[in-house]
């Protein structure tokens, strides 16, 4: 696969993973029916921001520690665990 190509498959993973967390929290129906809401109307948007805050925070770590794994261990440790997601 194009270098190209991989950049925008991780972009479209990104954007997807956001769309099914902001679907799961504020998917449509009422709290009562057989399937209720994953999170109640009166936390939704605090739950909504918990999420946003966690995957920034994640992209803001993942640099630094892909670095440290490609200082200490070699590229291809850290290419590795960039890939896997850690």
């Amino acid at each position: 696969m194009r270098r190209s190509h991989q950049i925008l498959v991780a972009i479209a993973a990104a954007v997807i993973a956001a769309a099914i967390a902001a679907a799961v929290l504020t998917r449509d129906g009422d709290d009562s029916g057989p399937r209720p809401r994953a999170v109640p109307a009166t936390v939704r948007s605090t739950v909504m921001g918990m999420v946003s805050a966690a995957g920034s925070l994640g992209a803001l770590v993942s640099a630094p520690i892909g670095q440290m794994l490609n200082e200490g261990f070699g590229w291809r440790v850290g290419v590795a665990a960039c890939r896997l997601g850690v």
